[in-house]
């Protein structure tokens, strides 16, 4: 399997992180070894257009997941490759903002070229070559995606790893890429060293790993749930939210215990973590998946199946 560090997701999140918009984006934002490395190399070009020029690109919606999605669509010359308007998720943002984007994209490629940012991450990915290896190898040390398909009844699409270097959160979405879709898993340097610092590193990787490539599986049951699931409104979107996750990682915690990833002693700090972070009914739905799903296969062949099982756990669904 191959993991890769992408260059121009790594100077668009350089961008950011130069610009005023820095404390707003998933930014790792720590003084660390990589970060002073950026400060130090490019701290200097905060005055190019394509960074003050940023947050007005914020204000359009570029910014955030939306950001990184873009990114991935980038042919080499920083322009949009056609699949990039088949992505729902992109769509309102292009048809809203697209002349003003395409125009932007062309400093972002300007400065990208004055700084000869590809060596860099050149440089970089034989830094963290050891990093890469470690992520390779937990991944590889368990069948995880035949145990994910198996527990979920669905075949996964084709699969990327990226490992970003700035970006502080793990993140997984649908990418549309030569008429195949993929989904992309997108790795944080920030807390999988952090993970290492505390000993928790396996643990961190795989589950993430399964709740990442679950999320390509669930989400679309809960989107069938709205009219318009690209235009909700605060109450429908944290509803949204809050039913994914705690499915997912009511997913998650069963592979993690049936797999023995994760000590029995630990299970209720895992439910404590994963409640503090936007799963607030995991237990519920860890419960349901236990009591019901695992021991009634021939009645739940895939989890699409036994999904409406678990929409009476979060109550009725906001309307506008």
């Amino acid at each position: 399997m191959e993991i890769k560090i992408n260059a121009k997701l790594e100077f668009m999140l350089l961008i950011v992180f130069l610009s005023e918009k820095k404390n707003e984006g998933s930014l790792d934002n720590t003084v660390n070894n990589y970060t002073e490395k950026l400060e130090q190399r490019f701290g200097s070009l905060r005055n190019h257009p394509a960074i003050t020029g940023y947050p007005r690109m914020y204000d359009l919606d570029f910014c955030w997941q939306g950001l990184v999605e873009t990114v991935l669509y980038l042919d080499d010359d920083f322009r949009l490759k056609p699949e990039a308007f088949k992505d729902e998720e992109l769509k309102s943002m292009y048809e809203n903002s697209l002349p003003e984007l395409n125009a932007y994209l062309e400093l972002v490629r300007e400065l990208y070229d004055k700084t000869e940012f590809q060596q860099f991450i050149t440089e970089q990915e034989s830094v963290y070559q050891e990093l890469i290896n470690s992520i390779r190898s937990t991944i590889e040390e368990k069948p995880l995606n035949n145990i994910l398909e198996a527990y979920l009844g669905v075949k996964q699409p084709k699969q990327r790893f990226v490992l970003s270097l700035l970006h502080k959160a793990f993140m997984g979405l649908t990418h549309y890429e030569d008429g195949e879709v993929e989904t992309v898993f997108v790795i944080s340097r920030m807390l999988l060293e952090k993970a290492m610092q505390y000993n928790y590193f396996r643990r961190n990787v795989i589950a993430c790993f399964w709740h990442e490539f679950s999320h390509p599986v669930i989400n679309p049951y809960t989107d069938t749930l709205f009219d318009n699931n690209h235009d909700m409104n605060d109450e429908q979107c944290t509803w949204y939210c809050k039913v994914n996750e705690s499915i997912i990682e009511g997913i998650c915690l069963r592979l993690m215990v049936r797999e023995n990833v994760l000590n029995p002693e630990n299970v209720e700090l895992d439910i404590t973590n994963s409640m503090r972070n936007g799963a607030p009914k995991i237990r519920e739905c860890a419960d349901l998946l236990l009591e019901k799903y695992e021991n009634n296969r021939d009645k739940y062949p895939n989890i699409g199946a036994f999904y409406p099982e678990f929409l009476p756990i979060f109550g009725e669904r906001p309307n506008k």
